[in-house]
């Protein structure tokens, strides 16, 4: 009987024909025919993805040892410093640390850093490129040892953060001068007070008065008692508006912070809100000189008036204290009541109703370089700080007097 002849061999379900065996079949051929082993090749390919990532476009990558030398650097690392590669800044520079950065002893904390831990040390540093200009650069470093604890190299990333830099410069002068234009208001505002306080007491005061004379004058001289009466009734009127128009000249601009200054305005303001509210009032000074211009006096004065009287508003306060002392470097103005309190946490929200609040009274110490520190909690009182820097002038005016700097700063050419 004749045998049958054996007919092609079927492949095996999920057989060496799918793309992914054909691959792995043409990789084992490669190997075979370069002789190389499946670790050799890992390594290989371990290799090649690392230089993929040393070769980043976007990141500086440098290698360099204890001593500043660069040993290895990508070329997005050369060309971050001006350099056209990677040999010919290796070549160039011998110390990064006096080469490089525009602060060589920023390079010796870094080392310190690296040497009391191994992690990654985010920093941020000016440096030099090779035209003489200077960088921003963000820095982030680690030691590379061997497994003994041996010291190979450190290795480390650098991102470009100038335009960052410029952003930011940019902000603090558009916020330096957001500040200079509200000082510039509040002052306009204070001048602006004091002239129409000046208007009603020397025109408006002195003209109500003299008509007061006149009909004390023409009261005295008429025979009719109906007309003395008329006219009494009309000075009792204008002795009204007289008591109003004072008030209002002190609510405008007080004459007593201009005559005697800032600590015996806030204790007539506080005595005036204790004969006014029935509050029992307590000030204290520590007698210490302090100078302030005229400024500084107008905005403190409000900031202070404004807290007494939000003790009156919603404090439900039977004693309200204020203090004014100095040290060395601030003056400190506190104000203290034995009211309900509240939380002094949700105190920073700008306010709804307008008005200074507390917000505003922050705001307003800002433009001065001051500051406003609030101790409260519910059912134990409160007890608000207000400080400002013991200098002559406002911050604002302190710098203006002082060198002005430009950024970024040009560095010469140096022999490297």
């Amino acid at each position: 009987m004749p045998s049958k002849k054996p007919g092609p061999r079927k492949p095996k379900k999920g057989g060496g024909n799918s793309p992914a065996q054909k691959k792995k079949a043409a990789a084992a051929k490669d190997r075979r025919k370069a002789g190389r082993t499946p670790a050799e090749e890992r390594l290989k390919e371990s290799e090649a993805e690392y230089r993929s990532l040393f070769e980043d476009p976007l990141i500086g990558i440098s290698q360099t040892l204890p001593n500043g030398r660069l040993i290895r650097v990508n070329t997005t690392y050369a060309r971050m410093y001006g350099y056209a590669g990677p040999d010919e800044i290796i070549a160039e520079i011998n110390n990064i640390g006096r080469q490089l950065y525009a602060h060589p002893e920023e390079r010796k904390e870094v080392l310190r850093i690296l040497n009391e831990k191994s992690g990654p040390a985010p920093r941020e540093f000016c440096v030099g490129r090779r035209d003489g200009t200077q960088i921003y650069v963000a820095v982030a470093a680690r030691a590379v040892k061997d497994s003994d604890g041996t010291l190979r190299y450190n290795q480390a990333t650098h991102v470009d953060i100038t335009e960052q830099k410029r952003t930011e410069q940019a902000l603090r002068e558009s916020e330096s001068n957001l500040r200079a234009l509200t000082l510039e208001l509040s002052r306009t505002e204070e001048r602006e007070r004091r002239r129409l306080a000046t208007c009603l007491h020397d025109e408006i005061g002195q003209s109500l008065a003299l008509v007061q004379l006149k009909l004390g004058g023409l009261a005295a001289a008429s025979k009719s008692r109906s007309d003395k009466r008329s006219m009494g009734a009309l000075r009792d009127l204008l002795e009204t508006v007289i008591e109003q128009t004072h008030a209002l000249i002190f609510e405008l601009s007080p004459p007593v912070l201009h005559q005697l200054g800032l600590a015996a305005a806030i204790e007539w303001a506080g005595e005036k809100i204790s004969r006014d509210h029935g509050l029992n009032f307590a000030f204290n000074d520590d007698g210490v000189a302090k100078s302030l211009n005229s400024d500084l006096q107008a905005v403190l004065f409000r900031c202070i008036r404004e807290l007494m009287l939000n003790t009156v508003k919603h404090a439900k306060a039977r004693r309200l204290t204020v203090a004014i002392g100095r040290t060395d470097e601030t003056i400190f103005f506190t104000v203290a009541d034995d009211g309900i309190g509240f939380d002094a946490s949700r105190q920073n929200a700008r306010p709804e109703n307008g008005g200074y609040g507390l917000f505003s009274i922050r705001e307003h110490l800002a433009t001065i370089g001051g500051a406003c520190r609030i101790q409260s909690r519910p059912g134990q009182g409160s007890r608000i700080t207000l400080t400002v820097p013991a200098t002559n002038g406002t911050p604002l005016e302190n710098e203006a007097a002082g060198p002005k700097t430009l950024w970024p700063p040009v560095r010469k050419n140096e022999p490297r």
